[in-house]
């Protein structure tokens, strides 16, 4: 995939993804979403940066899909691409919201 349609296809579906969280959970869901631990804002710099690796990780699973190559090599890009759009996309939205992680 041409890095350009990569970056277009993960800008798009970045400003998707915070626009549709935004509306669910700070419009409509937002005075149930109050637990133990949690921020009452997110920190929105690990928020915005979680979301851009997700966007990526997508963007680039469905690129490898769509094209023709052999399917090992599909499954390998499969894997790599699954495992950083849940592993470190996921982790950074959660880091995010909660209070009971740091850094240090």
């Amino acid at each position: 995939m041409k890095i350009q349609k990569l970056a277009i296809g993960a800008v798009v579906a970045t400003i998707l993804l915070f626009l549709l969280d935004w509306v669910w959970y700070g419009m409509i869901m937002k005075d149930s979403m109050t637990m133990p631990g949690m921020r009452p804002e997110p920190d929105m710099m690990w928020l915005v940066l979680g979301y851009i690796v997700f966007s990526v990780g997508f963007v680039s699973l469905y690129g490898a899909w769509s094209g023709g190559t052999s399917k090992v090599s599909a499954g390998l890009n499969f894997g790599l691409w699954a495992g950083i759009m849940v592993g470190l996309g996921m982790n950074l939205v959660w880091f995010s919201l909660s209070t009971n992680m740091t850094l240090s």
